[in-house]
């Protein structure tokens, strides 16, 4: 399966979400909207947490998934060795 190939730019840094955030305090005409901007900024960045620990969750379990059907794909073969030697 091919990888999805992204800009370079296509993320956004840590520094860049930072910057973005200053550049739009600044520009916010006064506290509540400057607290309101802050809230929206947790929020997202709450939600990318959150999506980040599912997928390494789901990572997880699709290694765990990988190692087993190695695991039993060798014993597999083992199996079919041993029928060989002993019972043809």
């Amino acid at each position: 399966m091919a990888e999805t190939e992204f800009p370079e730019d296509y993320y956004l840094t840590e520094g860049d979400y930072q910057a973005q955030l200053e550049k739009q305090l600044t520009a916010a005409p006064t506290q509540e909207s400057k607290a309101l901007i802050i809230d929206t900024y947790d929020s997202s960045i709450r939600e990318l947490l959150d999506l980040q620990s599912t997928a390494l969750e789901y990572r997880s379990i699709l290694l765990n998934r990988l190692q087993i059907n190695d695991n039993l794909r060798v014993k597999n073969r083992i199996t079919k060795k041993h029928l060989r030697r002993h019972y043809l």
